[in-house]
């Protein structure tokens, strides 16, 4: 009986293994994809943002005289993506308030996106759920810095950097980098870290 257990668990272990792979690969390319999706749409809306302001009378034109108008703001670079990214045409129907309510809604549900990715990668390659609410802890720290320096940025010096910062901090949130910095400070606090170990009696 222990014989054909042992070999039941010879035989499912790779496979355990193979499936976990799977689900890390799924995940990581669905990481990437969110990534560039994300990256594609806001861009799109910034650059509209950005250079709109550049156009008189931008908003009163039609979607087409829009895209023709963006068209010619930008610069001719191939390695800047800011400038040679592929315009999505029905962002040329929306109106500035539209384009700037879609802004922050697109961050708030990818900061989402990139909480449960990471959360997924770090449950499957630890197994340790104190990791997850680590992470956790550590989205609305960073989230409640990222909008403290905001407000108190457009309060105190709408002029300063402070915007900058904001966004950098909220981008951090947005991608596969949580779950990049917890992995191996994870693996560091379980191998040296841990104070809990009984000490050897002293002579």
């Amino acid at each position: 009986m222990g014989e054909a257990i042992r070999a039941h668990l010879c035989e499912t272990k790779p496979t355990r293994v193979m499936r976990t792979g799977l689900r890390i690969a799924f995940w990581l390319i669905f990481g990437f994809a969110a990534g560039f999706l994300q990256e594609n749409l806001k861009v799109s809306v910034n650059f509209v943002l950005d250079q709109s302001v550049h156009v008189p009378g931008y908003f009163e034109l039609p979607p087409k005289a829009r895209e023709e108008a963006m068209d010619a703001q930008r610069v001719l670079s191939p390695l800047d993506y800011y400038h040679s990214h592929q315009p999505i045409s029905w962002i040329y129907r929306l109106e500035r308030q539209e384009l700037v309510g879609m802004k922050w809604g697109l961050t708030l549900l990818f900061v989402l996106v990139f909480l449960i990715i990471n959360s997924r990668l770090l449950m499957m390659l630890t197994g340790n759920r104190s990791v997850l609410r680590a992470l956790q802890l550590g989205y609305m720290v960073v989230f409640s810095i990222s909008f403290a320096v905001y407000v108190l940025g457009q309060l105190l010096d709408p002029a300063g950097p402070w915007y900058v910062i904001s966004r950098k901090l909220t981008g951090a949130l947005q991608s596969m980098v949580p779950a990049v910095i917890m992995l191996p400070a994870w693996y560091l606090y379980r191998h040296y870290g841990n104070d809990d170990r009984p000490k050897e009696a002293s002579a």
